[in-house]
């Protein structure tokens, strides 16, 4: 038998009993207070009987009643929580959507931090760095970027790490630009700096202080307009995976949740299913050339969700702008590239094996913007966003 079937059973067994046990206390009341009655009149008792069977007949319909009362009130709480868990519809999905620009922008690290606990610890946030980043962005047209968090830094200061994350939000929204959250990266080693905490998170044990960290992050900003209305999530906890789409959606997020999809195994496994099936909107990952990018949002399409593509741009291997952004404006897809600035310690211009360069290679890996904020795409009159003048946006 499932979990789900179990509780299922658990809890029509919980109300049977409790509808007989109703049922049983109303027949023989009655039964009882007419054979006192009866033996009163015989002589077989006094009335003081009769007053006494009264008396705890009467205690035992109040309980009764107000049992019945109780219990629909839970009833009532259980299907409002039971509706707030829900996934997103199709049409609620899709409507949200349609309310977007075309989603265009980059995974996002400010060119003075090397990872996420660089961005938002108190030592190291600069607010002034990262408002040059988000204009220059802005200024090819960007309108969104996708921003990891950590839960150390929760640990380690929970006030101070929310109002870093407002005051980053404020300047996104100071310049257009409204992101998409992640709580957790699957590939620190690669991509985001070490993360010590990363040896913990299959750690079961672990959920009481996860489960804290993300409702506190919820709560605080579920209904912030600053935020384009996405929180996504890394898939590096998989024991925890739907309870953390629960957590979110308890706490009342009026943005959708999702789970970039990457590896494409064909047919999907079992855990890249539940992914899309938990999503209320589809992200996924492709470093490929445009055929093999067609190839995979095509396997999403029958889903019939919007859709947006997290994670792309690998020039060596065929993911240019020039090739994956036309599609993505033709298909409405949502288009997040990988990197921004080629500066500070991330320099991931260089590809993923750091070690084989000594020099500047040609093409970048990934990136847009050289140190003195000049970005690459302007040799070629190219852009983001809207259509200028001279190239592809």
């Amino acid at each position: 038998m499932s979990e789900k079937e179990a509780l299922l059973l658990a809890a029509t067994t919980t109300s049977s009993t409790s509808n007989a046990t109703t049922s049983y206390s109303l027949v023989v009341f009655p039964v009882v207070l007419l054979t006192t009655v009866g033996l009163r009149m015989l002589g077989l008792v006094s009335s003081i009987h009769v007053l006494g069977v009264l008396g705890v007949g009467g205690f035992a319909g109040i309980c009764l009643l107000v049992q019945s009362i109780n219990k629909k009130k839970e009833d009532s709480k259980a299907e409002k929580s039971e509706k707030s868990v829900e996934r997103w519809s199709e049409k609620k999905a899709h409507e949200w959507y349609a309310k977007q620009p075309w989603l265009v922008g980059a995974n996002f690290l400010p060119s003075t931090a090397s990872n996420q606990l660089e961005m938002f610890q108190a030592e190291t946030f600069n607010p002034s760095s990262i408002d040059r980043d988000l204009k220059l962005a802005a200024s090819i047209g960007m309108n969104t970027m996708r921003v990891f968090l950590h839960d150390l830094l929760f640990d380690n200061d929970p006030t101070g790490f929310l109002d870093r994350i407002d005051i980053f939000l404020s300047i996104c929204s100071k310049h257009g630009i409204r992101p998409m959250i992640v709580f957790f990266d699957s590939r620190p080693q690669l991509t985001m700096g070490e993360i010590p905490s990363l040896q913990h998170l299959g750690d079961l044990s672990q959920q009481p202080r996860l489960e804290h960290y993300i409702r506190s992050v919820i709560r605080r900003f579920k209904n912030d307009h600053r935020n384009f209305g996405s929180w996504d999530y890394m898939p590096v906890i998989t024991q925890l995976f739907p309870k953390i789409y629960r957590w979110i959606r308890e706490e009342g997020a009026t943005q959708p949740i999702t789970s970039g999809v990457y590896g494409f195994d064909d047919p999907f496994t079992e855990f890249q299913e539940l992914q899309i099936a938990l999503s209320d909107i589809i992200t996924f990952h492709s470093y490929d050339p445009p055929a093999t990018f067609l190839k995979y949002l095509n396997r999403l399409k029958p889903y019939n969700r919007p859709i947006i593509c997290t994670e792309w741009l690998a020039r060596t291997l065929g993911s240019t702008p020039a090739a994956i952004l036309p599609v993505g404006k033709k298909e409405n897809i949502g288009m997040i590239n990988w990197g921004l600035w080629m500066v500070g310690c991330r320099q991931s211009f260089l590809g993923i094996v750091w070690e084989s360069y000594d020099h500047e290679p040609n093409p970048w890996f990934h990136d847009l913007f050289t140190g003195d904020g000049f970005c690459i795409l302007r040799r070629k009159g190219m852009c983001f966003g809207e259509k200028r003048r001279g190239g592809f946006c």
